[in-house]
């Protein structure tokens, strides 16, 4: 990868080299003097490294531009960018209208998420310090689905294109899915806003500790009471590089294992979410003093959010493994393995009253690991719907329709609208709200695979 230097002065070198363009790309970004500078509150070193790491890790472009254009990071850069719609007149100007939109769009929305002119998807996240915008993060030069190979031949024959070399680096834009993207768009709002945060207190430190120099004798006992602090800070420093180099060192290993995998998406996102939960918890433990109350709430949620993903990691895993696994068929008792579900629902929440009516003698044909997983997602929903009930009811059974027979699992819980029916069974349907209900719509969908694999029906 390119160092920082040339990086940049390849970047700015395309974005300036336009008759469309005169003076300093700033000239077309006018904007308002800042209170604050990007340099003073934010190491640009230190988070051109970790933006490095989240590109190597995600694949994703980005890029750190101030409010007047000037580039401070840029990593990763497709070349159908740099070296074609930046040096044509009319697909530079349609990314300038690109820009042009993002920088009045920003004050409206926490992120922009757009498609250039010329077809490239793009995100970019203002970075805000006591309400005031000094730089945006630009994740992106991605697509969402594979491209119209006629579209781009027949544009690269409009503007006069190279339609070879067009080609080859129209081919080395990365597609991701909105999922990918809506998970890298909330690590890098989280991320930076952090970032900057903590720049913005060190700041604020800095300049009390100036104050405290000039300070009387009597604060002499407080100074070195600081310089002790400090001192403690780049010992800290340099332990996090340590843990990020062994982490980085992990992360290659890993990556050659997953490649094993059929499955590697799933597995590729494992390793910046425990990341991201790792520095999240590094920085409460040891900057909770500087991060304040709100500081901390926010790594709170971070990492909340990377607990909410890991879990949906482990459910896709789950839907996987069941959709590939060999199935072992034997005679299984549902009705004591729902008992001991049950048994253990109760245990774990005994405040509540929840009334089991289990009928008994139900045996069937059926790979039993497989039906362990149905069981605990089907009673574990009935116990969490009706958790709101002060009485609750939940009924394990079976009857004889059509000749066949069915087994059920009937609840007194929250229910939910018939009309959306059709969604309940397929994987990231959620019918209630995560505030209300937690879980990541994977429990059913799974459910409804090893049904299907037994040659079974489901509905609700």
């Amino acid at each position: 990868m390119e160092n920082k230097e040339k990086s940049l002065e390849r970047y700015n070198s395309a974005l300036q080299k336009s008759p469309g363009i005169t003076g300093k790309i700033g000239d077309f970004y006018q904007t308002t003097p800042a209170t604050y500078r990007v340099s003073d509150l934010i190491d640009l070193v230190r988070l051109n490294e970790l933006l490095e790491y989240f590109y190597k890790t995600t694949g994703i472009s980005n890029a750190l531009m101030g409010p007047d254009g000037t580039i401070f990071i840029a990593i990763g850069w497709q070349d159908i960018c740099t070296k074609f719609h930046r040096n044509q007149t009319e697909t530079r100007m349609k990314c300038m209208q690109s820009d042009l939109y993002i920088k009045n769009h920003l004050g409206e929305n926490p992120y922009a998420v757009y498609q250039c002119g010329n077809g490239l998807m793009n995100v970019a996240i203002p970075v805000l310090v006591e309400g005031e915008h000094i730089a945006t993060l630009y994740i992106g030069q991605f697509l969402f689905e594979k491209p119209d190979m006629e579209y781009f031949r027949k544009q690269a024959e409009e503007k006069g294109f190279d339609w070879p070399r067009y080609r080859e680096s129209l081919l080395k834009v990365p597609i991701y899915t909105h999922d990918e993207i809506d998970a890298a768009i909330q690590y890098s709002l989280k991320f930076i806003q952090m970032f900057a945060e903590l720049g913005f207190r060190q700041k604020k430190l800095l300049e009390l500790n100036a104050q405290l120099d000039q300070a009387n004798m009597s604060l002499n006992q407080k100074i070195a009471e600081l310089q002790q602090a400090r001192d403690a800070f780049v010992k800290l420093n340099e332990s996090l590089e340590l843990r990020v180099k062994e982490r980085t060192a992990d992360l290659v290993a890993a990556n050659k294992e997953l490649e094993a995998f059929s499955y590697s998406v799933s597995h590729d996102l494992r390793t910046p979410i425990r990341s991201i939960d790792g520095f999240g918890r590094l920085l409460e433990d040891e900057y909770g003093d500087i991060l304040g109350e709100e500081g901390k709430d926010y790594l709170r949620r971070v990492r909340e959010a990377t607990r909410r993903m890991g879990q949906l990691i482990d459910d896709l895993l789950s839907l996987s493994h069941v959709a590939r696994r060999d199935m072992n068929r034997k005679k299984v008792n549902l009705s004591q393995m729902a008992r001991t579900i049950a048994d253990n629902f109760i245990k774990m929440e005994m405040e509540r009253s929840v009334e089991f009516i289990i009928a008994s003698d139900m045996h069937i044909q059926a790979d039993e690991t497989m039906m362990q997983i149905v069981m605990e997602n089907l009673l574990g929903n009935a116990w969490k719907f009706t958790r709101k009930k002060v009485h609750a009811r939940i009924e394990v059974g079976t009857l004889r329709q059509d000749g066949r027979t069915v087994y059920y699992v009937r609840d007194n819980g929250v229910g939910f609208d018939m009309a959306y029916v059709n969604k309940l069974f397929k994987a990231f349907q959620r019918l209630h709200t995560l505030q209300d209900f937690e879980g990541t719509g994977i429990g059913l969908a799974t459910v409804a695979r090893i049904i299907h694999r037994h040659g079974g029906q489901i509905w609700a």
